[in-house]
């Protein structure tokens, strides 16, 4: 599956794959001024903004830092209730567990 055939479908139907959070789509392709532009933005049912990043192959280790350092800045920059989430097709498990120790959410679709 292509990368953007996956965000539209994500987008269109965030409780088809991730139905506990109940996920509202807040905004797509956007950027946060001095972090990077982010795939997805959604809403959950606590109010907290999830930022999905959507990768079309096996995440790679640079791709999960980099998540990382835009957590780094928006939590700098004093943005609070804010989840970072990995979609890809595959993820090693030495990523997950740097993803993990991080506190970032991450699936594999």
């Amino acid at each position: 599956m292509l990368e953007r055939d996956m965000e539209e479908l994500i987008a269109r139907f965030p409780e088809e794959f991730f139905p506990q959070w109940g996920l509202i789509l807040k905004g797509r392709q956007q950027s946060f001024q001095g972090v990077g532009r982010y795939d997805l933005l959604f809403e959950d049912a606590a109010h907290t903004k999830v930022l999905m990043e959507l990768k079309a192959t096996q995440l790679k280790y640079e791709e999960a830092t980099q998540v990382a350092r835009y957590k780094d800045a928006l939590e700098t920059a004093g943005h609070k209730r804010i989840l970072m989430w990995l979609v890809a097709p595959r993820i090693l498990k030495t990523v997950r567990d740097y993803l993990d120790e991080y506190g970032i959410e991450y699936s594999e679709i």
